[in-house]
């Protein structure tokens, strides 16, 4: 995540001026290390990102996301985000796939990422027909489509 987007996400819940300045300090100017072998690697500049570790961290993701997904969440049941993981809630197949497309459209305008080939779908309900869809819908279980394997 871009520190960009944090400073905006603050400044757009209304965070004083001096919590802003004291949170983006953090991480002005911070540096790693790269563990091997043979010791350390020499200190780099981290430019992007959240300290790992940091319930600090946590916070401001939060925060980013309330910030980013006003304007488009639909709200409980429908939509259920813990720290990044999301849970979307739809009655038809084209109503799930718009609304996906909608949170990955809008999570990238701020510089994050997607994956959707980590995306999984449950079909649930009576008289649903389950499809096999491998490429679209992959299944963490079997590495298949959503199909048989599926909880319905």
């Amino acid at each position: 995540m871009p520190r960009e987007v944090i400073s905006w996400a603050m400044h757009k819940l209304g965070v004083v001026e001096w919590l802003v300045s004291a949170v983006m300090s953090l991480y002005t100017g911070a540096k790693t290390v790269a563990r091997r072998v043979y010791g350390n690697s020499k200190g780099f500049e981290v430019k992007v990102g959240m300290h790992q570790c940091s319930s600090l961290s946590s916070l401001l993701l939060v925060i980013v996301m309330e910030t980013t997904s006003r304007e488009f969440r639909v709200a409980l049941p429908w939509e259920l985000l813990y720290a990044d993981d999301l849970a979307v809630i739809a009655e038809t197949e084209e109503e799930l796939t718009k609304r996906l497309n909608e949170w990955k459209d809008n999570v990238e305008i701020i510089g994050m990422r997607v994956n959707m080939n980590k995306t999984k779908v449950i079909i649930s309900g009576e008289h649903k027909k389950v499809r096999q869809k491998a490429v679209r819908w992959p299944c963490g279980v079997w590495s298949k489509g959503v199909g048989s394997n599926s909880l319905q």
